[in-house]
């Protein structure tokens, strides 16, 4: 059984892996800091230092408020969806269509 959560102010935080550190920092620098925060809130959760019960929902949470911003961006203004399916599928599927990324995340 978990425990209660704590909820204080937790000490500095470093990421796990290098990678993490480089995506926060292109997320704070053409992103903004909002939605660098998200991400990093993610990492921190995953990393296993707080005791919630609810982890898994708040990392997807917080990944799907990335995702919205990134495709904010990335997308046209007059970017209009098709109906059905999957939302935010459709919109990665055309971020990477647009940008020529092939599955490895490489340009084309």
């Amino acid at each position: 059984m978990k425990s209660e959560p704590s909820f204080e102010k937790s000490k500095a935080f470093a990421f796990s892996e290098p990678r993490q550190a480089k995506i926060y920092e292109a997320l704070k620098r053409t992103v903004g800091d909002a939605t660098a925060s998200f991400y990093k809130d993610a990492c921190k959760i995953y990393s296993g230092a707080y005791d919630l019960e609810s982890e898994t929902h708040l990392i997807g949470h917080l990944l799907r408020e990335v995702l919205g911003s990134l495709t904010e961006i990335l997308l046209p203004k007059d970017y209009v969806s098709s109906e059905g399916g999957n939302e935010n599928e459709r919109k990665v599927n055309e971020v990477i269509t647009r940008y020529k990324i092939d599955i490895n995340g490489k340009p084309v």
